[in-house]
């Protein structure tokens, strides 16, 4: 069976898709698959270990460059393509694409459920990974528990090491990943609350060293226990060194939710993105959030850290109702529901980032004792 799969973009969104193949290799373990994905996240794709092929669709290519893409598919002769994005030009490219049987995930965009089937009805607050699995519950009438498949070739983890050879002192030193910059309005904390979270987890752990990763962000920390490789790295040496650390901390962001796949713990401040939506499923994250029952997590092994759908479904509509109507209150009370949060109760999040204030409180009222709390209980660093 050689199978399609449309996810071009992001970085955070496509790790999240990241299931989907190994779900499908699972049920067809002689499958072929392909990856559609823009030339910008290629290395993201590159990281997967279920997947056999990948076409490169350039994303500033325009017009020409989508129907050569199409061109390309449709030579080979796909027995189903997945349309994992949901907009109108993935789920043309998905129809051009000659693939016998052409199916979309759940929450389809722009009137492109009008070229693809829809395979069940969206659910706003199925978490993104949930989501993306539903296609394959579609094709094999069966449900799969999220399991990510990562990893990097021998030859590129050994120049990593000799590249990063100085990063530990001795065996036993513990490497904190921090994670500054997040692409969208409304994500990023403030680099000063970072420095003093830095600072202090210098002070209180003596045997740790901390690394900036992702885009340059322009924190500048004179301490020789600090090292700054924001903007510095491929995603192959990234996803390494995110490999090297006992913790990651950041906002909601491709590097953070790699961290996540990769196993690594990780504490992640969320602002103006939807938590229920678009957080880390992995029962190795703690989730920092502004707002009331968001952040959902159980630890029973058989809903893998993740509601059931159903549950879901109930539980978020209710709560959100509640946060809206009577938010005087919860800003007064423990959150009832969430497990790991910091609920402020503000009645505008989650905006996605379409609000119209300056100063953005749903991230900027997570405070700096909380994040220091947060890593103190729940990441062993001593």
């Amino acid at each position: 069976m050689k199978i399609l799969i449309i996810k071009p973009s992001s970085f955070g969104d496509i790790i999240q898709a990241n299931p989907v193949a190994t779900a499908l290799k699972q049920t067809f373990p002689n499958c072929y698959i392909c990856w559609v994905v823009f030339d910008k996240f290629v290395p993201v794709v590159e990281l997967f270990a279920n997947i056999n092929n990948k076409i490169i669709w350039k994303r500033n290519g325009g017009v020409k460059d989508f129907f050569s893409v199409a061109s390309q598919l449709r030579k080979m002769n796909f027995d189903v393509a997945i349309d994992l994005q949901g907009l109108f030009r993935t789920a043309l490219l998905a129809r051009l694409s000659g693939a016998k049987k052409v199916i979309g995930v759940p929450g389809m965009k722009e009137f492109s459920w009008l070229l693809v089937k829809e395979v069940f009805a969206h659910s706003a607050k199925l978490n993104a990974v949930i989501r993306n699995l539903e296609t394959v519950r579609f094709l094999t009438e069966k449900s799969f528990k999220p399991q990510f498949s990562l990893s990097l070739s021998q030859s590129t983890v050994k120049l990593c090491q000799e590249k990063f050879l100085s990063l530990k002192s001795n065996n036993e030193q513990k490497i904190v990943g921090v994670v500054t910059s997040a692409r969208g309005i409304g994500k990023d904390w403030a680099l000063k609350n970072y420095e003093v979270v830095i600072n202090s987890i210098l002070n209180k752990f003596q045997n740790t060293k901390v690394i900036l990763l992702g885009l340059d962000n322009k924190l500048d920390l004179n301490n020789d226990r600090v090292i700054n490789l924001q903007g510095q790295t491929t995603i192959a040496e990234l996803a390494y060194l995110l490999k090297e650390c006992s913790l990651v901390l950041g906002g909601d962001t491709g590097p953070v939710h790699l961290a996540s796949a990769l196993g690594v713990k990780v504490v992640m401040l969320f602002g103006s993105s939807d938590v229920s939506e678009t957080a880390p499923i992995a029962s190795n994250a703690v989730i920092l959030n502004p707002y009331f029952a968001i952040g959902l997590r159980t630890e029973t092994k058989e809903t893998e850290a993740f509601l059931t759908q159903k549950l879901q479904r109930m539980v978020i509509p209710l709560a959100r109702f509640l946060r809206k109507k009577m938010s005087h209150i919860f800003r007064r009370i423990p959150n009832p529901i969430a497990k790991y949060g910091l609920n402020k109760a503000l009645p505008c999040s989650p905006c996605r980032g379409r609000a119209k204030c300056k100063d953005f409180k749903c991230i900027n009222s997570i405070t700096v004792n909380e994040v220091i709390s947060a890593i103190g209980s729940n990441c062993e660093l001593k």
